[in-house]
């Protein structure tokens, strides 16, 4: 797990000393070493958390010697050692035990094909010296982020923005379709950023830049291994258990202690059980867990179930409190690490718990995230399959009730009106401003969103269950997105490495085998839920889903109480908003309805007065 940097062009039109202090900007990334390679093409910089073969000898950039082909790897290959042994059966020779080895020597007998070869998270660039080219890649679900652009003629690229904006002449202006994305699916989507000129590499993607030019081409479709082959419970509990199991396991390689975030819910609760059962086996020793818990509001905190999980799993648990407090003067912080906005509340705690890890004297541990679109786990799909039933009804039925509809639309009655006009319901589990709102909201004019090109993306595969649509929308828009990006920003600003076993696409693509009328049946994660009652008590199993909050709205209204003047003050710097409708949100913001909505304009603010009105 580290931090890359790197220029593709004319290394000498640049001053090298920029390219080290643009380097140091993502030393949080990797503190434990760091390195600089350059020759007529290339300049490739790195920051390294050292976690597998924690010699000099994984220090990066790291050369092949055979091909001079260079590489620069953030991330980790969990399955690097069958690799190796087999390119050493080729007769291919290693020098070190890291996974970035492994992974450069691959690319030299695989070529591009070598993508389909790995099982990890991973952005990484690989210089080929004898095609002159850069290869450059995503993992499937997008753990791992990949940023690029153009300046000057030179390709640059890196972990984070942060270390690309030195090398502007003057800071990139907003763009106006991701900061529309960002209002209405919690970050900008799939490529863009809220940079004009700097994009994301999108989550299953590779990209190829040689004399011909640049090529972003997909390399993995989860949707192309779905089918209804798996119709016997009993054999599809017994063959995802075993895949869990697998899963977990891989992602303990290293040479550094793995502890795992324990929450109180059942994803994290069983990943940790699943960790601790393998670590007393195989290892003859208790895990560490860690959880958080709030000092106001203790209807949000669920300290006290982690801590009746860890005691059932017998861990070494490390709970932490945070207050109101905490909160406000962590926030400007996380909108730092965060590089541009994402609307997810759960930074800020996944920040503070990180720190708190690090504290600890740990680099990596698990996390539950994934699970809840991979098992149909959130109440809302089930409810967004209601509004498809409606979409049976006659053409003279759906117009009778659209004349009837309010014209200024709540957020169920837009989605009714969805599917009374057969249009796509579903935009993503994440969907905070709806079409109607965002018009009410934004002063200027921007694109349709990237929905389009996810229909027709998806079109292939229309003829499955529509829960295949809402897990093909999710993957990108939400677990790449914003989800995974939470998770990488909040753990590498503090040194730290989270691990996803739910995130694995060997899991996936057993469980898009089974059939959905298993996967869905009449309560969420009914298949997860049955093997977890071999690991877990059933009141941890079946309690009822609580989802991750905490008391963010309240903590933000009761702290910075009227913050409509901010709003008002700062909108008048970049006036890109409506201003009844921010006082509409200021009123009403502190309803479930509306919280989601005045977390996104507050966040957007900080990151444009850290961006824009900063000295």
């Amino acid at each position: 797990m580290c931090g890359i940097l790197g220029l593709f062009g004319n290394p000498k039109s640049i001053d090298i000393n920029l390219f080290k202090r643009a380097l140091d900007k993502i030393t949080h990334r990797g503190p434990d070493a760091h390195g600089i390679y350059q020759n007529e093409d290339i300049i490739f910089g790195h920051r390294r958390l050292s976690i597998i073969d924690l010699s000099p000898l994984g220090n990066q950039p790291m050369v092949d010697e055979d091909t001079n082909n260079v590489i620069i790897f953030n991330g980790e290959i969990y399955n690097f050692k069958d690799i190796r042994d087999f390119l050493a059966s080729k007769g291919i020779r290693f020098y070190s035990n890291s996974d970035t080895e492994a992974l450069l020597k691959a690319y030299r007998y695989f070529d591009v094909e070598v993508l389909h070869k790995l099982r990890g998270m991973f952005s990484f660039c690989i210089y080929d010296f004898n095609q002159k080219r850069l290869f450059f890649a995503r993992d499937r679900f997008g753990k791992k982020p990949f940023y690029y652009t153009f300046i000057k003629g030179n390709f640059l690229f890196s972990s984070e923005i942060k270390a690309l904006l030195p090398f502007f002449d003057k800071k990139p202006l907003p763009d106006k379709n991701a900061m529309a994305d960002y209002f209405r699916y919690l970050a900008p989507s799939y490529g863009k950023t809220m940079y004009e000129g700097i994009y994301k590499l999108p989550p299953s993607c590779f990209g190829i830049l040689d004399k011909n030019g640049l090529l972003i081409k997909e390399y993995y479709n989860p949707l192309e291994y779905a089918s209804k082959s798996y119709q016997n419970e009993d054999q599809v509990l017994k063959d995802i258990e075993e895949k869990l199991i697998e899963s977990v396991e891989l992602r303990l390689v290293g040479d550094v202690e793995v502890a795992s975030l324990l929450s109180g819910g059942l994803d994290s609760s069983f990943v940790s059980a699943l960790y601790s059962k393998i670590a007393k086996e195989k290892f003859g020793r208790h895990i560490n867990t860690f959880s958080i818990g709030y000092d106001e509001y203790e209807h949000y905190s669920e300290l006290s179930w982690a801590l009746k999980v860890s005691k059932f799993i017998d861990s070494n648990h490390h709970p932490i409190t945070i207050n109101s407090k905490t909160f406000i003067e962590t926030i400007d912080e996380v909108v730092y690490f965060l590089d541009e906005p994402i609307n997810d509340p759960a930074t800020v705690p996944t920040y503070i718990i990180s720190s708190f890890i690090k504290e600890n004297g740990i680099k990596v541990a698990l996390s539950g995230e994934g699970s809840d679109e991979l098992f149909f786990g959130y109440d809302l799909y089930y409810k967004y399959l209601n509004y498809e039933a409606i979409k049976s009804l006659k053409k003279e039925s759906k117009e009778l009730i659209l004349e009837s509809l309010d014209k200024n639309p709540s957020k169920p009655t837009e989605f009714l009106i969805r599917a009374l006009k057969d249009e796509i319901v579903f935009r993503t589990i994440g969907e905070c401003f709806t079409d109607f709102e965002l018009q009410r909201f934004l002063r200027f004019s921007y694109e349709n969103s990237q929905l389009e090109l996810f229909s027709q993306k998806f079109e292939p595969f229309k003829h499955h269950h529509i829960s295949f649509w809402y897990y093909f929308v999710d993957m990108y828009m939400w677990i790449g997105e914003v989800l995974m990006m939470k998770v990488d920003k909040m753990a590498m600003a503090h040194s730290v490495e989270l691990r996803a076993p739910m995130l694995d696409q060997k899991l996936h693509e057993l469980i898009l085998n089974v059939d959905p009328n298993l996967r869905i049946s009449n309560q969420n994660k009914h298949l997860l839920k049955k093997i977890a009652t071999k690991y877990l008590p059933e009141e941890i199993v079946y309690r009822r889903k609580k989802g991750f909050s905490y008391p963010f709205i309240e903590w933000f209204y009761k702290e910075k109480k009227d913050f409509l003047k901010d709003w008002l003050l700062i909108n008048k710097e970049h006036g890109f908003f409506e201003e009844d409708f921010l006082r509409f949100l200021y009123e009403n913001g502190n309803s479930k309805a509306y919280k989601h909505h005045v977390w996104a304009v507050e966040i957007f603010n900080r990151w444009f007065r850290q961006n824009y009105l900063s000295n």
